[in-house]
């Protein structure tokens, strides 16, 4: 049985793993696009190889069972529990700097829908979420929560459950990217889906292809993006892209759903999901794992172009 992995284009992997050899006519032009990503990602950032302590990781940690959940934080998808075929209990932990911009008040908010074959929750719903601060990037010590929810017993059924609130966090960036993007809902509804199944049909051809150059450039402004949210090095970033290229050349892009277009951070960000199970759209096979791909765009009001968050 295949194991399922998730691989959103705009989360650094926070685990760093050896990139195998990768086989292509084109290693040279390959290693200059590589090259020329990591400047772009880095350019103006610290060097954090030669950093003794570093800025700060947050994660978050999450139960729950009877049901599937989504966190969205700065109103951006940070967690999801939406295929609950083998049991709804689950727990997981993941960082969060991904969706992350700036220190200051952040606002969480995490949904809970119904088991899959039900119409609505029940008492025994419950959810459990924690927000932790990890100093100086990954060491343990000094690790503390800093946010908290637990879920009350619902005493009614109820189609979907909805708690938002606020947590405080402390980086050392600001991402405003997202100051010069159009609010999505003052387009043209069919024009935005014909313009957004462009985009997603460009990538959807970059996938099939394997084209290794062209997957590159497609994601290099999310590159620099997740380095500034990780504080990646130079060599973490060639690492993640030739593993990333190399998972790219040995896959098979799976057959895709059905699309609905869906907004985030405040109206600015679309993306495709399933839908009918509301999960990733692109989804690869590798021969050992199945894993989704993951892309969020946004239009620049300035020069009206789509850009990958």
């Amino acid at each position: 049985m295949k194991q399922i992995l998730i691989i959103i284009i705009l989360v650094f992997a926070s685990c760093k793993t050896k990139p195998q050899d990768i086989k292509t006519e084109n290693m040279d032009e390959l290693d200059k696009k590589i090259e020329e990503i990591v400047t772009y990602a880095t350019e103006g950032l610290p060097d954090y190889s030669k950093m003794n302590k570093l800025p700060d990781l947050y994660n978050i940690i999450i139960s729950s069972s009877n049901c599937k959940y989504e966190v969205l934080i700065n109103d951006f998808p940070s967690a999801s529990f939406l295929d609950d075929s083998q049991g709804s209990v689950m727990s997981e932990s993941k960082g969060i700097n991904f969706s992350l911009l700036s220190s200051g008040t952040t606002p969480i908010e995490i949904r809970l829908l119904p088991p899959t074959g039900k119409k609505n929750l029940n008492k025994y719903a419950s959810i459990s979420v924690k927000i932790e601060h990890i100093p100086h990037m990954g060491r343990p010590e000094g690790k503390k929560n800093i946010w908290s929810y637990e879920m009350p017993m619902l005493e009614k059924n109820l189609p979907i459950f909805i708690h938002k609130d606020v947590f405080k966090v402390t980086v050392p960036f600001e991402i405003n990217d997202l100051d010069d993007a159009i609010n999505l809902t003052t387009m043209d509804s069919t024009q935005l889906r014909k313009e957004v199944e462009t985009q997603f049909a460009s990538f959807k051809d970059i996938l099939e292809q394997g084209n290794e150059i062209a997957y590159l450039e497609f994601t290099r402004e999310r590159k620099k993006i997740g380095a500034i949210q990780y504080y990646s090095t130079k060599q973490e970033l060639r690492e993640e892209m030739t593993t990333d290229v190399q998972r790219i050349q040995k896959s098979k892009l799976l057959p895709l759903p059905d699309a609905m277009l869906k907004l985030y951070c405040n109206n600015r960000v679309v993306t495709f999901e399933n839908a009918e199970t509301l999960e990733t759209y692109f989804w690869m096979d590798d021969g050992e794992y199945l894993f989704g791909r993951t892309i969020y765009l946004y239009k620049n009001k300035k020069d009206g172009k789509w850009h990958v968050w």
